[in-house]
């Protein structure tokens, strides 16, 4: 990488993580929800306090965090974890991997990448992907954390990598979208966009899904990597897109969430939000679920975008900007002043709440 490519990256950086958070939180608050033993799932949340918290879905409860010691924490988190096989898995800003019983939340591994951390891992077929601040890609052993193999960009990566089958899909912030097999992290193909690409793709109907901040939304084949269609939005695309069935929904950072044909690139409808989307999309129990960076989250029929619960009453009252999960009925968000919420999913009802940091 140039000086100048350096510098203006770390700037580009800078300033977006300026737009995203306050002062005084560590990274951006992200929630996953995922199992932690048999017949028992956990919320994961990494606070903006750079902790991780395993919470009871049900009720909020605290069952573990990490670290433990409470002068202690990860210096900042920016990706959502990954949870599967008995472990969670996050990514942090002091430049390792981190492996955790998802039950106890007791150490299993770390792994020093040799940069910060911004994105998210994959986890699958025993395999946990992650990408850093200098452009290294890692394939490494879930169950110890070894190095199976590893690839290089040529700018950092910020967005999660998503596996589909035995393919894992890299974006990175060279404008470059990598597919590179899951076992030996061969390249198979790659696609140059015409901007960065800072969040993760979406797979379906044996396509890719992305958008970036040339402000287009693309999709492309799955096997090949030749482009299929190309649809420009309003603004960036910071959010990853979320596909379901036939339909693709991109939030851009125009404010708008754009309903796309998966076929054709055609938009179906646009729902215009109250502040910018930087949160992904989630598709809980027949509702789209949206967040926005000045904290109002909404449910919206994803046959034509018609609000069904939320809005202003539903007002967390500081900036949504990381993943948000749904699992058993309920929603869970994070915001950046420390606090998370569960509603219900069909009709936002609020389930719980509580404050991470006493």
């Amino acid at each position: 990488m140039s000086r100048l490519g350096t510098v203006l990256t770390a700037g580009l950086l800078v300033g977006l993580v300026a737009s995203c958070a306050p002062p005084g939180p560590h990274g951006w608050a992200n929630v996953a929800f995922g199992p932690a033993g048999p017949g028992r799932s956990l919320v994961y949340l990494v606070g903006a306090e750079a902790r991780l918290f395993a919470l009871d879905p049900d009720t909020g409860e605290v069952r573990w965090q990490f670290p433990q010691e409470m002068d202690r924490n990860l210096t900042a988190v920016y990706g959502p974890p990954a949870a599967g096989n008995g472990l969670v898995v996050i990514g942090a800003y002091d430049r390792k991997v981190y492996a955790l019983d998802a039950a106890t939340g007791d150490v299993r591994w770390e792994f020093d990448t040799g940069a910060p951390v911004i994105a998210g891992p994959a986890m699958a077929a025993g395999i946990v992907v992650v990408g850093n601040g200098a452009g290294r890609v890692v394939g490494l052993d879930a169950a110890s954390g070894q190095v199976r193999w590893e690839q290089f960009a040529e700018r950092p990566i910020w967005a999660r990598p998503v596996v589909a089958g035995t393919t894992v899909l890299v974006a990175g912030m060279d404008r470059y979208l990598r597919a590179l097999d899951l076992r030996t992290g061969q390249v198979q193909w790659t696609f140059r966009a015409d901007g960065a690409l800072p969040g993760a793709p979406a797979v379906g109907q044996a396509a890719v899904y992305f958008g970036g901040l040339d402000s287009v939304v693309r999709a492309v084949d799955l096997e090949s990597g030749r482009e299929r269609w190309r649809l420009t939005v309003g603004h960036w695309v910071w959010a990853s897109p979320l596909v379901d069935g036939s339909t693709v929904y991109v939030a851009a950072l125009d404010q708008n969430v754009y309903a796309i044909d998966a076929a054709t690139g055609q938009t179906r409808w646009v729902y215009r939000a109250a502040h910018r989307v930087k949160a992904d999309p989630v598709l809980a129990d027949g509702v789209l679920v949206l967040a926005d960076d000045g904290g109002q989250v909404v449910g919206v029929r994803p046959s034509d975008g018609q609000v069904l619960w939320g809005g202003q009453e539903q007002n967390l009252g500081a900036p949504v900007v990381g993943a948000v999960a749904a699992g058993r009925g309920r929603v869970f968000v994070a915001a950046q002043n420390y606090w998370v919420y569960s509603f219900d999913s069909v009709t936002g009802a609020p389930k719980w709440r509580i404050q991470t940091r006493k």
